[in-house]
């Protein structure tokens, strides 16, 4: 699960890795919050530039919960973007 704003630790790299081992047959599922930064929080963009969080987003705690007890998933997660991996 990642934040598609996440300035921490940005996703390209990690994306490309998860996608890699994914081609090599690992049951790699990734989710990506598009509008979220690291922690899945939300934000909102001061004149500065700097950043505010303001709440999870929407379907975050759901989705964990749904890998945690069944480990897939299996629904739409508020505005993430899911790639699963065929098994």
């Amino acid at each position: 699960i990642l934040g598609g704003d996440d300035l921490d630790a940005p996703i390209t790299e990690t994306v490309r890795r998860l996608h890699m081992l994914a081609s090599c047959g690992k049951p790699i599922d990734i989710a990506i919050f598009p509008r979220a930064e690291h922690g899945i929080y939300e934000y909102e963009t001061a004149a500065d530039g700097s950043r505010l969080s303001t709440r999870n987003s929407e379907g975050y705690f759901a989705m964990m919960r749904d890998y945690i007890l069944e480990g897939r998933l299996w629904r739409t997660y508020g505005s993430s973007v899911v790639h699963l991996s065929s098994r």
